[in-house]
């Protein structure tokens, strides 16, 4: 659920919430508010926003990222940095892993919600 309000959902509900909770947070999201599990909003009140395996990318890495964020295939990724395809899949599978994600989609998702695809 993180992820996914990092990442720019406007809401987000546990599977445990009945018709009540679902209610509230509709409202709630007309609003422009979020209601939000208890545990979670915890949660994001005390961790760094910024997960410290980001910080342990190169610049390239980024790059990589940035590239792949605005459309880029890893074939043309490939191309651009002078690897065969199949060594710029087992480098980003790197990058992804040091981010601690398992996809390509949330690797994506948390360097989206880190800041990280802006331009500095």
């Amino acid at each position: 659920m993180r992820l996914c309000l990092s990442a720019g959902a406007r809401a987000c509900v546990s599977p445990d919430w009945g018709k009540d909770e679902l209610v509230l947070a509709i409202k709630a999201s007309l609003l422009g508010m979020a209601v939000i599990p208890s545990p979670l909003a915890q949660s994001m009140a005390c961790s760094n926003p910024t997960p410290a395996s980001t910080q342990d990318l190169s610049a390239g890495q980024v790059g990589w990222l940035r590239d792949l964020a605005a459309g880029s295939t890893v074939q043309a990724l490939a191309r651009r940095t002078g690897f065969s395809e199949r060594e710029m899949y087992r480098r980003l599978r790197e990058v992804y892993r040091t981010m601690g994600c398992s996809s390509r989609t949330e690797a994506l998702l948390r360097a989206s919600g880190s800041g990280l695809l802006s331009e500095s």
